[in-house]
């Protein structure tokens, strides 16, 4: 066996060999005497089946089988002898049909390696950590919101303003056409609730009941159908109804209907345990995205660009799981056929991938095992949430994929916190909308 070991462009390598006619009659000669020893052929009793007949009915596809192995065997000494830490799969380029007994054959395989990585760390790099306590002021613009969510509607003659909700039907045309499923009749639309294209909501501001409202505005460049984006489309809007919200009584009624029995005052301290548990973890959340951008900053690498496709292709199931859940009425075939470009998910997917393998390397370098102590505390929170902790969590447990995925957090919070060692951390106090508002 010959081999030769290309450099192509970046992380890019080309493996070309060539196996031996003897390498492949040995190894084809020891498959037809295991098949032989194993196969059912009529007229022939178990382990007495003469090679000939062996050859004659099954060779070709052994023969197949046989360059299949010594491709994989000879790839994988190949990686080992030349110390090659792949990344991805081997595109191989194999010609079975040139595939004879007695003759030599040739294959090349081409794939990406990973990156040789340098790393700095966060050594004397300034830090930003930002806290925050919940105010009663924050708690009362929450119960608030929580008040709205519970408002009835009442029918207002005036203009439309923000806040309302308005009953409509609209149809929608683009260059001179009906729009598809772009019409509707009687829908119920809350101004303020930004679930219609930018625009829309705006333009029937001010708008009152049995006006017909023309709206000229575009699709967002960015917008999920590609076909559609950036695109100029007209929408005729008839109101047929508007309304604003009444907010219920803030009292112990109120807290009984959105099921604390214990009154207001509970129910306020439940408001402010619940935010200031969220205004904490968005904290936290913070400071990783800061840590995780000055590490970035500071170890530029090459990106294995198999590693990219493979994340890009992962974003995109995300993304139709998510269109699933929001579109019920289309089966799973219609879902996997809707279009999803590259484009959209490109930039996160690289610094996904940048993120794993700079992170990858933290752990090495620090030599961090996953304290399994964490992880359990983790699997408890987990379980708390869903109820009964005793009852919940030996069913968790059962889940290997969803304790892996917790290991995998636990062990990268571990890798946050050896970086955060190194670096200048300064404590900064900001309120609660500023830090749950931050990106």
């Amino acid at each position: 066996m010959t081999a030769k070991l290309e450099q192509l462009a970046g992380l890019q390598r080309k493996l070309n060999v060539a196996v031996d006619a003897a390498d492949v009659k040995t190894a084809y000669q020891k498959k037809i005497a295991e098949v032989a020893s194993k196969a059912q052929i009529k007229g022939f009793r178990p382990g007495k089946i003469p090679s000939h007949v062996v050859e004659q009915k099954f060779g070709t596809g052994i023969l197949q089988e046989v360059a299949a192995d010594l491709i994989d065997s000879t790839f994988q000494a190949q990686m080992q002898a030349h110390k090659v830490k792949m990344a991805g799969m081997p595109k191989i380029d194999f010609d079975h049909a040139s595939l004879k007994l007695d003759e030599p054959f040739s294959y090349s395989a081409t794939f990406d390696i990973y990156p040789e990585i340098q790393l700095k760390d966060l050594t004397d790099v300034a830090i930003e950590s930002t806290k925050g306590e919940v105010t009663d002021e924050d708690v009362s613009s929450m119960l608030i919101q929580l008040r709205t969510q519970h408002a009835e509607w009442e029918a207002v003659d005036r203009a439309a303003k923000l806040g309302d909700r308005v009953q409509i039907d609209f149809d929608g045309e683009m260059d001179g056409k009906p729009l598809e499923q772009g019409s509707a009749k009687g829908q119920w639309l809350e101004l303020g609730s930004n679930s219609m294209i930018p625009g829309f909501e705006d333009g029937l501001i001010g708008a009152k009941k049995g006006e017909n409202k023309t709206l000229n505005i575009s699709f967002p460049t960015e917008y999920h159908v590609e076909a559609l984006r950036g695109k100029p489309v007209t929408f005729i809007v008839t109101v047929h109804e508007i309304q604003e919200p009444k907010l219920p009584a803030l009292d112990d009624d109120f807290a009984k209907k959105v099921g604390v029995e214990a009154g207001l005052d509970a129910l306020k301290k439940q408001v402010f345990d619940k935010m200031q548990a969220e205004l904490t973890e968005k904290a936290h959340a913070n400071l990783k995205t800061e840590v995780l951008d000055k590490l970035m900053a500071l170890n530029p690498i090459e990106v294995p660009e198999s590693l990219i496709n493979a994340e890009i292709e992962h974003l995109q199931a995300m993304t139709r799981q998510q269109i699933r859940q929001y579109r019920r009425e289309l089966s799973e075939a219609e879902v996997n056929k809707f279009p999803l470009t590259r484009e959209p998910y490109e930039a996160d997917a690289k610094k996904r991938v940048v993120l794993g393998l700079l992170l990858a390397e933290v752990i090495k370098q620090a030599e961090i095992k996953v304290d399994q102590k964490k992880v359990q505390e983790r699997l408890k929170e987990m379980a708390a949430r869903y109820g009964n902790v005793d009852e919940i969590l030996p069913i968790i447990l059962k889940n290997k994929n969803m304790v892996s995925d917790v290991e995998a957090f636990v062990l990268e919070e571990q890798a946050i916190q050896t970086l955060l060692s190194k670096a200048r951390v300064s404590e900064v106090k900001k309120s609660y909308d500023a830090i749950m508002n931050s990106k």
